[in-house]
């Protein structure tokens, strides 16, 4: 069975959401925990979510998907962690998780 996926791209432009706002997401999610852990964000890639408008279309919404590490004040041990942002809204993104 062969599936394929028709993309109408439109004529639309889509701002996104400053970086400054990208950055606040973060410091909202770990501000609670800044004093005793240094967040590092290592990188940012850019992606797509699809999800299903009805049943015979499909859209996609950019997400930022953020790799931070989390070092705690004292330790040697480095945590790895990804935040999901909406590029266009700059909030953090939770359809992701199901």
């Amino acid at each position: 069975m062969k599936c394929f996926f028709l993309f109408d791209i439109g004529v639309d432009k889509v701002k996104f959401a400053p970086i400054d706002n990208i950055k606040e997401c973060i410091k909202t999610k770990y501000g609670k925990t800044l004093d005793e852990n240094c967040i590092t964000v290592k990188k940012m890639v850019l992606g797509v979510y699809p999800f299903a408008t009805d049943k015979e279309k499909n859209a996609v919404v950019p997400v930022w998907i953020c790799f931070l590490e989390r070092k705690t004040k004292g330790s040697e041990y480095v945590e790895k962690l990804y935040v999901p942002i909406n590029a266009i809204t700059g909030e953090e993104f939770y359809d992701m998780e199901g």
